[in-house]
């Protein structure tokens, strides 16, 4: 029975690590795109 809890532990742990790391990346992704955009409006505003 323990055995089959520590497995069903460590099976979680490595699913929760893989969220997180997936929710970095995709937060990364969207920060990034939002910056591009950020510099776009800002250049154009600077040409008007």
């Amino acid at each position: 029975l323990f055995f089959y809890f520590y497995l069903f532990m460590k099976i979680v742990r490595v699913s929760i690590f893989r969220n997180i790391f997936i929710y970095l990346f995709i937060y990364l992704f969207i920060y990034c795109t939002l910056r591009k955009e950020v510099k776009k409006i800002k250049t154009t505003s600077q040409v008007i």
